[in-house]
């Protein structure tokens, strides 16, 4: 069961209550009454309204205590209010799914906003299924119910197409096609304002159930863009073509429309449309075609090639289905010559072999000649459907010429495997002869107009491509959970600040600007941000191509303000550097298209293309975004980003400078910071360990450090809100970076057991240039030479700080206690933090960071296992605890910075800075444990400095 909601009591009810029932005619409630007996309901129907004994010919109940326990349904035609309030009686009184057909919620303004959102939390409070509100209702053909606002066709046939429609107008219209043409339906269905229940849930449905084999809807707006993409998936996976009608907005008009009607704005219909096709969603441009493609889906599903052939009896009808054809992008091929034989045998001599074929009017009377032809078309492999023109009768008593034709028809399409379908010049009337005829020959798909035909021709070509391509698994985006918080707790449009740090969590990038209040500020901040793109040449100077026009009163701001209120604030930002010369002016006679014109600003600010300027929406900013603030000075520095999928990968883009890992306009010096902060943990992780590690030993000060630390990855994942499951997708990695690191860290407190602190951390840290080798072999780094210049010399000052020269010098050349497993921790830790840099990369600083620490956690238990006798001989004291999780939460501060860094930057200068942590460990280790630094440490320390402030001007 794929949809989270059962929903067989909503939509297959066996007892229903109408609140508000009446006899009245300006009431929905007797067309429900009326649609319910007239599809032939047979369940329990209780009408319930204070204000009469009964109505419909059965007693009225007063209220909803007086119904009995457990209704499957009630459906409310009453004031939205009154609705709102009685949720929580439908749910202490049993009952299992609600409709709301009352208007006056979302669509009527912020106060039927309000009372939806009441309805709504209500609903999701008792896990109660509610269809609505402002929803016409349904019709149910195999169940035979249909609380429906409008009563449904004469003869309402079962079938097997579901119509899910945004649109109460759209499914009726499905519906009535259906009715005209004997065609069955499974159910008709509008979604309404969908509080509670959308279009995914009902999509899910729909996945689930026996008796749908097509679905075909409306969508206007999508309002739960995950859902949505469950039900299509469900649907999918359920081996379930879906048709989808979604207008384009071509027109402002159409847009208007859109937006009156959904009450939601219209995106990008083109990222819609793609979206919507990697869920195999087959879209048509009409309801029309829509239901001519739903028809021809009923009876095929594939066709064992894409070309098409027509065969018709006029020249006409051969010329006009050419011309749908084209337009719909089918493939008519050249008969093959073979095919070409038999047609000459079989058709009169003055007839052709093209495709469309014109079998001639002579068909209709010499049924075998139109029998021969039809069968040399499916004799032809590069042929997978054909289209011809065999009718229903028309009039009354009319012999059946065409029977022959379909028989030969039906038993072709068994035996050959091309698929056929009956197409019509213009929509045709059925009468109940014609009904019964095509019911006679239900396994041929009838299709009316050649356009519409066309389409739905198309549908099914694309329906079958859709099934062999596999959506996609993309990754969420690492800064998904940080923009879900900015996001949690807000309702309606952003402003244009919160919206702006959306985008660049995503990757997009945003000009510079500056609030201003009065003219002389937006010259200023003219001044300072064309400065800031380059303004200054020869012969330019810094505010040349930028110019304030001052309007009447601009020089007075006291006109600008009312009694009491602040002058207004004005937004002067940098324009991307392709964007057309343009300006913009506060008094409405001009501007930037989507700028707000405000009469109180009459400053217009120009520039050129090359560093335009425009006014801006007045607003709010966030804290620290102030104009000239700190949030302000960091998107300065930022240059054009690449824009990224929802989905969370980056889009193709131009290799960038400084290598593929490198992100555009994030600086060599935030990287060597946050290399600096790794070093800071695990410096002071080192020291913590190397007097743990003496007390409890080296593995269990490991293992309890890596326990603490996964946990408090885990805790930080779960804050930040991200998605684990694009984990599942790198095992490999993980497993690489829990092997060598779980070695790395057990060989290195091995190493800090047996040897001096200040010897033994340092020639641990040349892991750098293991981790530098890896990054430009296998992540395409190319550090730039004074990066390089800056690596060599901290590597080679870490080096220096972690030998004495005193004793090379006396000859001494014994190998120190402890060494040999620092070198084997290097190379373990080498390895280790690329891939913690790859993890970074893949999924995110965070789920990056949190897979690291678990896969370390898997290995160390692997460790902890093979050498269970040795700790058990030895448990760790408690203190001796407390102590081991301060060196995991002092790792944790190394890792998170590293995978920060990592993320955003050159792993390679990450690696180098962060490589610097034995500076902490000797630091402390000469005021704790009372060793002492040798003259070449001093000199290491100093080359060490030297080469970070190389990096960080890289």
């Amino acid at each position: 069961m794929t949809s989270r909601w059962r929903l067989r009591p909503l939509l297959a009810p066996r007892s229903i209550a109408v609140i508000g029932a009446s006899e009245a005619a300006d009431s929905w409630a007797p067309e429900i009454e009326r649609s319910l007996r007239h599809v032939g309901y047979t369940g329990a129907l209780y009408p319930v309204n204070p204000k009469y004994d009964t109505v419909w010919g059965v007693p009225c109940v007063p209220s909803i205590v007086d119904l009995p326990r457990n209704l499957d349904l009630v459906v409310f035609v009453v004031p939205a209010r009154v609705v709102v309030g009685m949720i929580d009686e439908c749910a202490a009184h049993g009952v299992r799914s609600v409709m709301v057909v009352s208007s006056g919620f979302a669509e009527a303004g912020d106060e039927g906003r309000a009372l939806q959102e009441r309805l709504r939390e209500g609903a999701l409070r008792h896990h109660l299924p509610v269809l609505g509100p402002n929803v016409e209702g349904f019709v149910n053909y195999v169940d035979r119910v249909a609380p429906y606002g409008t009563t449904p066709p004469a003869d309402p046939v079962a079938g097997s197409i579901s119509v899910i429609s945004q649109s109460g107008t759209v499914a009726w219209t499905m519906n009535q096609m259906a009715s005209d043409r004997g065609v069955g339906l499974r159910i008709i269905l509008g979604v309404g304002n969908e509080a509670v229940l959308g279009l995914g849930d009902l999509f899910s449905w729909a996945a689930d159930d026996p008796h749908t084999k097509v679905v075909t809807s409306y969508v206007e707006t999508m309002r739960d863009v995950a859902g949505i993409g469950r039900g299509l998936d469900a649907l999918r996976s359920a081996g379930k073509p879906v048709l989808i009608c979604a207008p384009q907005g071509r027109s402002e008009a159409a847009l208007r429309a859109i937006v009156a009607h959904t009450g939601a704005l219209a995106g990008n219909t083109g990222l819609r449309d793609a979206w919507l096709r990697g869920h195999g969603v087959v879209l048509v441009e009409d309801p029309v075609t829509m239901f001519e493609a739903a028809v021809l889906l009923a009876h095929h599903r594939t066709l064992r090639t894409d070309g098409i052939a027509g065969a018709f009896q006029s020249g006409g009808a051969c010329t006009l289905f050419a011309e749908a054809a084209g337009a719909a992008g089918l493939s008519l091929p050249s008969f093959a010559a073979p095919t070409k034989r038999a047609l000459r045998r079989a058709l009169p001599s003055f007839a052709s072999q093209n495709n469309p074929l014109d079998v001639t009017g002579q068909a209709a009377v010499e049924t075998d000649m139109f029998v021969d032809a039809l069968t040399a078309l499916a004799s032809d492999r590069a042929i997978g459907l054909v289209a011809f023109d065999a009718f229903p009768p028309r009039l009354p008593g009319e012999i059946p010429w065409a029977d022959p034709v379909l028989s030969t028809v039906v038993d072709l399409q068994r035996s050959s495997g091309v698929a056929f379908a009956s197409v019509s010049m213009s929509p045709l009337g059925y009468d109940s002869e014609a009904k019964a005829f095509t019911q006679k020959w239900a396994a041929l798909p009838f299709l009316q107009g050649h356009r519409a035909a066309a389409g739905a021709i198309r549908a099914l070509v694309d329906s079958q491509r859709a099934r062999g391509r596999a959506m996609p698994d993309v990754a969420p985006h690492a800064n998904r959970g940080r923009a879900l918080r900015i996001l949690r707790g807000r309702s309606g449009p952003l402003d244009e600040a919160t919206g702006a740090r959306i985008l660049e969590l995503y990757g997009v990038s945003r000009p510079k600007e500056a609030l201003v209040r009065t003219a002389a500020e937006a010259v200023e901040a003219a001044r300072t941000i064309r400065s800031g793109c380059g303004g200054g040449g020869a012969g330019r100077g810094p505010t040349s191509g930028c110019s304030c026009a001052e309007g009447p009163g601009a020089g007075d701001d006291r006109r600008h303000r009312g009694p009491g209120r602040r002058g207004g604030r004005r937004a002067v930002r940098r324009v991307r550097d392709d964007a057309p010369r343009r300006s913009a002016r506060g008094d409405g006679t001009g501007g930037v298209p989507g700028s707000a014109a405000r009469p109180e600003a009459r400053a217009r600010v120009r520039a050129d293309a090359r560093c335009g300027l425009r006014p801006g929406r007045r607003e709010a900013r966030p804290r620290g975004g102030g104009g000239g603030g700190r949030a302000d000075r960091a998107r300065s520095a930022r240059s054009a980003r690449p824009p990224r999928l929802a989905g969370g990968q980056p889009a193709r883009r131009p290799r960038p400078r400084g290598g593929r890992g490198r992100r555009p306009g994030r600086g060599s010096s935030a990287r060597v910071i946050e290399g600096l902060l790794a070093a800071l943990g695990w410096g002071s992780a080192d020291f913590l360990g190397a007097v743990v590690g003496r007390r409890i030993g080296s593995l269990w000060t490991v293992i309890i450090a890596q326990v603490f630390a996964a946990l408090a990855a885990t805790a930080i994942v779960v804050a930040m809100g991200d998605s684990v499951r694009p984990v599942a997708a790198l095992t490999g990695a993980l497993a690489l970076n829990a092997l060598f690191t779980a070695t790395a860290y057990v060989t290195h407190y091995r190493a800090l057991e047996l040897g001096p602190v200040a010897v033994v951390s340092p020639v641990g840290a040349t892991y750098a240039l293991v981790g530098v080798v890896l990054a430009i072999v296998f992540l395409g780094e190319r550090p730039s030479l004074l990066a390089l210049t800056g690596g060599v010399v901290t590597v080679v000052g870490v080096m220096l700080t972690s030998t004495d020269l005193r004793k090379l010098r006396a000859g001494t050349h014994g190998m120190p206690p402890g060494l040999p497993w620092a070198i084997a921790s290097a190379i373990g830790f080498g390895v280790g933090g690329f891939f913690l840099a790859y993890l970074s990369r893949h999924l995110g600083w965070v789920v990056g960071m949190w897979a690291s620490r678990c896969a370390q956690l898997a290995g160390f238990a692997i460790v902890g296992l093979a050498r269970r006798k040795s700790l058990a001989a030895r448990p760790p004291a408690r203190a001796g605890i407390g102590a081991a999780i301060g060196v995991g939460a002092a790792d944790l501060v190394g890792v998170t910075a590293f995978s920060i860094g990592a993320h955003t930057g050159l792993v390679s200068i990450v690696l180098v800075a962060s490589a610097v942590f034995p500076l902490i460990a000797v630091g402390l280790s000469i005021a704790y444990l009372g060793e002492r630094p040798v003259p070449n440490q001093y000199v290491g320390v100093g080359l060490v400095a030297a080469g970070l402030v190389l990096l960080g001007l890289a």
